[in-house]
């Protein structure tokens, strides 16, 4: 049998001859699986993106729903979208929504909840702390109501309703002059107050 040389010019032994087409065979395996990966990757990628605008579709239709008070669809119509996209954090609000409109404070609570903690944009949450604040307020959770809507606050100082929702929670828990002092804030921003 015939020595082969190597690209550097050396000798290969015969068991390293034939080590070279196994060599060259794994490299090209390896190709094939990275290439594989890379094509299920972005078939992958591809599908999320339809399971997202699918998704998007639904809490569109959801909004209908909610303006309509259809407010049964619009909680089946979220949890739709929730469970094609749970990464979307919109859906988890919009469900809270659906489900504080329907009286399921708790359920209400835990979406919102989960729509914060998906929430990339944190300046964004101030919706999310409002509502939930005001399922805490349904269920007579005072400390929570006053935490959530101060917290609504410092992400959105001008939010002239979550001062108003402050201040009743405020009067509610005896803090009197916290609560004349959210009301002023109101006011100077142009929220209607009920005297």
């Amino acid at each position: 049998m015939a020595e082969a040389e190597d690209p550097r010019g050396e000798l290969l032994s015969p068991g390293m001859t034939l080590l070279v087409p196994v060599i060259i065979g794994v490299a090209v395996l390896l190709v094939a699986v990275v290439a594989s990966h890379r094509f299920l990757a972005s078939e992958e990628a591809k599908r999320g993106r339809q399971k997202l605008i699918q998704a998007r579709d639904l809490l569109r239709e959801c909004l209908s729903q909610t303006e309509r008070e259809e407010y049964e669809a619009a909680e089946k119509t979220a949890s739709r979208a929730v469970l094609l996209a749970p990464e979307l954090h919109t859906a988890y609000f919009f469900r809270g929504k659906a489900r504080a409109n329907l009286g399921q404070f708790k359920e209400a609570i835990a979406d919102y909840s989960e729509s914060i903690r998906r929430n990339p944009d944190k300046e964004d949450t101030y919706q999310d702390y409002f509502a939930r604040g005001k399922a805490h307020l349904q269920l007579s959770m005072l400390e929570l109501a006053e935490r959530d809507f101060s917290k609504a606050l410092a992400v959105q100082k001008y939010f002239g309703e979550a001062l108003v929702a402050r201040a009743l929670v405020r009067k509610q828990l005896g803090n009197e002059s916290g609560a004349e002092d959210d009301l002023k804030r109101a006011r100077q921003l142009g929220t209607a107050v009920k005297p």
